[in-house]
């Protein structure tokens, strides 16, 4: 099955994954760091890193051994290695939380210190042309 891009950048855009033992969210695509993707924060190291490992490898996988780092390949510019200087950074305090299971939240749900908006705001945006 073949997905719709648009629909799929909704999707992602939407999720964030707490992390527990690293073994469901994607390292390189989705949203596990600090409720970021490391397609956004380090785009140009992303680039530089194949589909097929983009699309498959845990945050576990790559976090063990820093496995990560063997996904990069092709020339490495200034960018690239900035970027690869701040990931190598970030993973350095990352902590799996074993036999926890990453959890995959909702952004648009409330919670005590962010509620969702109101039925009336929900309802006049579904109204309005």
């Amino acid at each position: 099955m073949e997905k719709e891009p648009i629909v799929e950048a909704m999707f992602q855009s939407s999720i964030y994954v707490e992390l527990g033992d690293g073994r469901k969210a994607l390292f390189w695509t989705d949203c596990w760091l600090q409720g970021q993707s490391l397609l956004d924060l380090a785009p140009c190291l992303c680039s530089a890193v194949g589909a097929r490992i983009k699309g498959q490898r845990t945050v576990a996988q790559a976090l063990s051994r820093d496995q990560w780092i063997g996904g990069i390949s092709g020339a490495l510019t200034k960018q690239i290695l900035l970027d690869y200087l701040q990931v190598w950074d970030w993973t350095r305090h990352i902590q799996l939380l074993e036999n926890q299971p990453d959890r995959i939240c909702w952004k648009w749900m409330g919670t005590e210190s962010s509620p969702p908006p109101p039925r009336t705001w929900l309802s006049s945006l579904a109204t309005s042309d």
